[in-house]
């Protein structure tokens, strides 16, 4: 959704599978999209948490920078696989600083509880930066990024 078109905030949502918390008991997680689930839903018992929440949305970040998802098979099998397995990769041909490379990191830890909370993620120096500091930083990026391109492209055409 975009709450503001001009300054392009987009909040994301997802009602495939919401319901209404009636009460403060933990519902089972047995419905989703696969390639979005947590490796905790594959050991049978996981119950709802901000965590399986963190971790879709940590998929989502890494998706929009990437262009894919970071645990994805041909396979439903293979896909979960990935997803309890493989570590992170960061093409590096797209852009993106640490600090967000890094919070990525924190948002797919594969254990729940060592998953970035909400509140941790909001004392971030990467949540609190402003936007004149945020554009200077990513502007750093994108020019490294640009110079590594043209420094291969010249050596290509050396050779």
């Amino acid at each position: 959704m975009f709450k503001d078109v001009e300054d392009c905030f987009v909040k994301v949502i997802d009602f495939g599978i919401s319901g209404v918390c009636t009460t403060f008991q933990a519902d089972r997680v047995d419905a989703g999209t696969i390639a979005y689930m947590p490796p905790e839903c594959f050991e049978g018992n996981a119950q709802t948490s901000p965590a399986l929440d963190i971790w879709a949305i940590g998929l989502m970040f890494y998706a929009m920078l990437y262009g894919t998802l970071p645990f994805y098979g041909e396979t439903e099998s293979s896909t979960k696989a990935k997803i309890r397995d493989a570590r992170i990769r960061y093409p590096s041909d797209t852009p993106v600083t640490q600090m967000g490379k890094d919070v990525i990191k924190l948002m797919l830890n594969k254990d729940p509880e060592q998953r970035l909370g909400l509140l941790e993620f909001m004392d971030l120096e990467y949540y609190s930066l402003d936007d004149t500091e945020f554009d200077r930083r990513v502007d750093e990026v994108v020019q490294a990024h640009q110079s590594q391109v043209a420094a291969e492209e010249e050596k290509k055409s050396e050779e």
